[in-house]
């Protein structure tokens, strides 16, 4: 069998089983397609924090995370060095059961690991992969296996994640502990993602505070109860802020243009795929049909950014 092949409908499948050992499944992904040069082509939306409304009670949100964070607690990151004591701490909402890490469970799969530098969570360099032994299958750093969701997800959030017709991957309910003095350096939790066209993330405030923020772009923006928000993640952007309450938010990952097949374990290309830029899908509904536009945010014309999708 061909590792990539073509369906009657020209749809794209990649079996997980056909991604070699030394590859992520997104690394083998952008390998074998043009996904990269479909993503480019695209027009760009306004390089800003998009905003959409959520028509989904925040107040059943709200309890659904008091009641996991009292069921399974928060972890900080996971290094070489040990699990971090910062003031940011996180519940995984995914996992991969095939990773092997001792130190991990399904409540912290997302969080690190503990063959990384303290320096590597969220991009990594030669010297990690020297480190992984040049395994990113199935490691910390392979998104598309964090695919599976976990019982924090199912259970206290599956109501929610219902309305998301994409694939969830790596996501987690994060919290920033009540008086975080740490959050206070400019370079607290400051960082880039995946490419949206790999990873687009919906951030759904469960807290508000005027002290708490999201930086982008050196701008500081206070994130409202009863919004959701998503932004290209793969420009730096942190968290930070110091209040006598915690500031909890979910962070919500999705696979825009590949649609896991958990029956043949494999990721198969869907309509948007190079056709539509992965935030507009997300103002379109198409990654989640609770969000509505509350901003429009394209650059330069009228037109959507989508080329054929309808």
């Amino acid at each position: 069998m061909h590792l990539l092949f073509q369906m009657s409908t020209k749809k794209i499948v990649i079996r997980t089983a056909d991604v070699p050992p030394f590859l992520s499944v997104f690394s083998y992904i952008k390998l074998r397609t043009n996904i990269e040069r479909l993503f480019r082509r695209l027009p760009q939306p306004a390089n800003q924090v998009h905003e959409c409304e959520l028509n989904y009670p925040v107040g059943a949100l709200q309890q659904a995370a008091e009641q996991a964070l009292a069921l399974y607690g928060s972890y900080g990151w996971l290094s070489r060095q040990g699990r971090s004591r910062s003031s940011y701490q996180s519940l995984s909402l995914t996992h991969n059961p095939h990773i092997r890490d001792p130190a991990v469970t399904e409540f912290n799969s997302t969080l690190g690991s503990s063959f990384i530098n303290n320096q590597s969570f969220f991009y990594g360099n030669v010297r990690t992969w020297l480190a992984l032994r040049g395994r990113l299958k199935n490691s910390y750093y392979d998104s598309y296996a964090f695919n599976q969701p976990n019982t924090v997800a199912r259970e206290q959030f599956g109501d929610l994640l219902s309305h998301f017709p994409r694939t969830l991957i790596r996501s987690r309910l994060s919290v920033i502990r009540a008086h975080a003095q740490d959050s206070t350096n400019p370079e607290y939790l400051l960082h880039k993602d995946e490419p949206v066209y790999e990873n687009v993330r919906i951030n759904i405030p469960l807290t508000q505070s005027p002290d708490h923020y999201l930086q982008y772009r050196g701008e500081d923006i206070n994130l409202q109860l009863g919004r959701a928000y998503t932004w290209d993640t793969n420009q730096s952007h942190r968290v930070h802020g110091v209040d006598s309450a915690d500031r909890t938010n979910l962070v919500l990952g999705f696979s825009p243009w590949f649609d896991y097949d958990a029956e043949h374990e494999a990721w198969v290309s869907n309509e948007y795929y190079g056709e539509c830029h992965p935030i507009e899908m997300v103002q379109n509904g198409w990654v989640a049909d609770i969000l509505k536009v509350k901003v429009s945010s394209l650059n330069n014309s009228k037109d959507t950014l989508c080329h054929n999708v309808s």
